[in-house]
């Protein structure tokens, strides 16, 4: 029998979050990349230190649910690496994978709202996740080793994406991995994350990621390249939904209506959560993705801050059900 149901693999961060009481503007250039401008010379309105992440974000919401969770990856000796042990700690999630180097740093984010923009993170650091390394894996592998499905989620140095290369090889045979690639992982490293994909029982992306990792034009043709490689698969589509692949069939399914966002942080990792829930405890495709919109609609109305609050219970999605009809899910035709 395995120890853990999931274990959490990924960068853990501590989300600075604030608020700007004057706009901020958003610009796209050439349609590659986007530039936020700031009024320089003012004051913010709040500083608030949350932990983040997005496995750490996923894994607090499945140890919420009932699971029994790790997690592994690297942090430092100092003040905000211990503050991201005590906050997963804090949700019942196991540590003593996490390793610890002196001379290295918690991740950092910043994340700023304005009148103009909500949840837009400015500057992401991953810290000492980053310096994970092939005797890094070695040293934990028993520990990875011990779960049913790992929780793989986006590193961004060339080291560490090695690393779980190196990781996923040796596991694939008895873990299941649900991978949660992020848009800078697929654009900076585009066939490592692929060979990861291939290796990887189901993936969990938003449109605009599946979209640059498939070098695809559409969600369909998305959906095909996932079911030749043979994953279960779910795209988030903000406000358009989610569709998803599963068991070789593809769905789609609305979203529930949000009159007033409050945290859109952490909404796809609230979402992810209730995937690899579903995937875990046998659930059906229409309570998947009905779980997974009802869950990231209270999340990303809730008034609070971070991917770690706001998010239901199983009995308080079931009891919202009640209230209204499901949503429709229908299938795609491939």
């Amino acid at each position: 029998m395995k120890r853990f149901d999931v274990v959490g693999v990924g960068s853990l961060v501590v989300d600075f979050f604030t608020d700007s009481p004057y706009l901020i503007i958003e610009m796209s250039y050439w349609k590659k990349e986007t530039f936020i401008a700031l009024p320089t010379g003012k004051t913010l309105s709040r500083v608030v230190m949350r932990g983040g992440g997005s496995s750490g974000n996923t894994i607090a919401y499945l140890s919420k649910l009932g699971l029994k969770c790790g997690y592994f990856t690297k942090l430092g000796y100092d003040t905000l690496s211990q503050f991201l042990i005590d906050d997963l700690s804090s949700f019942g999630i196991d540590t003593s994978g996490i390793l610890r180097e002196r001379g290295l740093e918690a991740g950092k984010s910043i994340i700023v709202s304005s009148k103009g923009l909500k949840d837009h993170a400015l500057v992401v650091d991953h810290g000492a996740s980053d310096f994970l390394t092939k005797k890094d894996v070695e040293k934990k592998l028993e520990y990875v080793m011990s779960a049913e499905w790992i929780d793989l989620t986006s590193f961004t140095s060339k080291a560490a994406i090695e690393a779980m290369m190196y990781l996923v090889k040796k596991i694939k045979d008895s873990v299941k991995i649900f991978f949660a690639p992020s848009k800078t992982m697929i654009s900076v490293f585009p066939k490592e994350t692929l060979k990861i994909l291939k290796i990887s029982n189901a993936v969990s992306l938003n449109e605009e990621e599946a979209m640059i990792l498939t070098k695809k034009n559409d969600l369909i043709s998305v959906l095909k390249m996932f079911k030749k490689i043979g994953l279960q698969a779910f795209i988030t589509r903000g406000k358009d939904g989610i569709v998803a692949l599963f068991d070789g069939k593809a769905y789609k399914i609305g979203s529930y209506k949000v009159r007033d966002v409050k945290n859109t942080t952490g909404a796809g990792d609230v979402a992810a959560a209730w995937f690899l829930y579903g995937l875990k405890t046998g659930m059906d495709i229409k309570k998947i993705l009905n779980y997974a919109s009802v869950a990231a609609a209270f999340h990303v109305r809730s008034n609070v801050v971070g991917g770690h609050e706001g998010l239901p219970t199983r009995r308080e999605i079931e009891r919202y059900l009640k209230k209204v009809r499901d949503l429709p899910v229908r299938e795609i035709k491939l």
